[in-house]
């Protein structure tokens, strides 16, 4: 389908469409292509032994400092050539953007680290166990 605009008494008008299942599915794809990179990415530089700040200062500085604002802006990324979009369709995309890069960030942190999903001492999984005796 082509969308074309009209320019009419010097406004120009864009219409509206829905996303596709193919657009859905290329924005899910990108959260998902864009986590790893961005993810490898600060690991090695956090590491990198060309800083001259100590180790602990560079991790807070690159992974609660640096690393929420560039992997916001990697996961918006994709919206921003957008046009003709409801608020809807735009929160849609953006959903399917987060939904990517979360469930491989999730998969890292789970197979990668050993992260556990459910930890012993959390405090619902300790209250579930003690419901089921």
């Amino acid at each position: 389908m082509c969308m074309t605009s009209k320019i009419e008494h010097g406004k120009v008008t864009i219409p509206l469409h829905r996303p596709s299942l193919k657009e859905r599915l290329f924005f899910f794809s990108s959260g998902v292509i864009v986590s790893i990179p961005l993810a490898a990415f600060f690991e090695g530089l956090a590491s990198f032994p060309a800083l001259s700040i100590p180790q602990p200062y560079a991790n807070i500085l690159f992974f609660a400092i640096l690393a929420p604002i560039i992997e916001e802006f990697g996961k918006a990324y994709p919206l921003f050539y957008r046009h003709g979009e409801t608020e809807k369709s735009v929160m849609t995309l953006g959903y399917l953007v987060g939904l990517g890069f979360g469930i491989i960030e999730f998969l890292e942190y789970v197979l990668f680290y050993g992260v556990q999903s459910f930890p012993s001492d959390c405090l619902a999984f300790s209250f579930i166990q003690r419901a089921r005796q």
